[in-house]
């Protein structure tokens, strides 16, 4: 508790600002306040109904500048990037930050490019604590400099809605809700009516059959130096690794649970996907328990994402597709 107070005692005093500068934060925060206020407005009058699905809304600016606005109230920052400061044939640019929120106290960063390679990063808060360095003179007015002609080009900002709408802008819960729709339509253009519980798509029984066959036929040739490391790391394992037996009712019993898993994740629209460094986590530990199965079977270094159309495998870092639905296939009757 002590410690705690400390730190708190000292977060509160700050850069004990003098009143002079702490009056000049406090006009560039009202001027980066406004700017923020202003998109804010602009944004909920020009979204729709189904930006409900999209982190945020995409608002552009002349000359391929853009602004990120986030609807999750939780993460309420605003960037704005490639505003240049200096205006030079570059890829990259200036870049703003801001973001109030309850906790942290109103904040405005900016990243300005003095020169091509020189960066200064700039920061106002509503709480001193959150300050780095004091700002001179010269930096103050820099800030304000930037910050005048943010809002001057905002005269001539617009709403992204193509940018906006783009799926790499989706939401988790949106994306998880239109995997596990295509998995349903997968089912039944794949099994009908059939039961999704007691069906497994082709991309996991390719899965399966896989991490199967590395049962059947163990190897460590998961990379250079893995032998030593796993001996190492489960000396335990390393000895009966060669003379472990495993029953076909063990392969069953590991397939069905691991089939079963997977399927679970996939009609949640949930990654599948199965990582084994040195020992099993997950799904394909449970699998491997419950059919009484060692993982010192298993190769080292090896990461697989199961989709609802195709299988890709990592193993020691070289990567391979297992499975790949044929597109041509689709509309075929469902199996009976």
């Amino acid at each position: 508790m002590i410690e705690n107070k400390s730190r708190i005692e000292h977060l509160e005093k700050g850069l004990n600002l003098t009143p002079e500068e702490l009056a000049r934060e406090n006009m560039l925060l009202e001027k980066a306040t406004a700017i923020y206020r202003r998109i804010e407005n602009f944004v909920n009058a020009n979204k729709d109904s189904d930006d409900k699905d999209y982190r945020g809304a995409y608002v552009k600016l002349p000359e391929g500048r853009k602004i990120f606005f986030p609807f999750d109230k939780l993460n309420n920052q605003v960037k704005i990037w490639r505003y240049h400061i200096n205006e030079g044939e570059r890829n990259y640019g200036d870049s703003c930050y801001i973001l109030p929120t309850c906790d942290c106290g109103f904040v405005c960063s900016v990243d300005i490019f003095l020169s091509d390679k020189d960066k200064i990063e700039l920061r106002v808060s509503e709480k001193q604590t959150s300050n780095t360095q004091r700002l001179t003179e010269e930096q103050c007015q820099l800030f304000e400099n930037y910050l005048i002609r943010l809002d001057e080009a905002l005269n001539a900002m617009s709403y992204d809605f193509e940018a906006t709408h783009n799926e790499e802008n989706l939401t988790q819960y949106a994306i998880a809700r239109n995997n596990a729709k295509r998995c349903e339509d997968e089912i039944t253009r794949l099994y009908g009516n059939a039961d999704p519980k007691t069906v497994v798509l082709p991309s996991v029984k390719a899965a399966v059959d896989w991490w199967i066959g590395a049962i059947k036929a163990p190897s460590r040739d998961g990379g250079v130096g893995d032998d030593f490391n796993a001996s190492v790391a489960n000396p335990a394992d390393s000895i009966s690794f060669l003379t472990t037996k495993v029953t076909d009712m063990q392969l069953e019993i590991f397939g069905n649970e691991l089939s079963r898993r997977l399927m679970e994740q996939l009609r949640r629209g949930l990654p599948a996907r199965i990582d084994f460094e040195y020992n099993a986590r997950s799904f394909l530990h449970d699998a491997l328990e419950e059919a009484n199965i060692s993982d010192a079977r298993l190769p080292y270094r090896t990461s697989m994402t199961v989709n609802v159309d195709s299988v890709q495998l990592t193993v020691a870092g070289f990567q391979q597709e297992i499975f790949k639905e044929d597109q041509t296939q689709k509309g075929q009757q469902p199996i009976k």
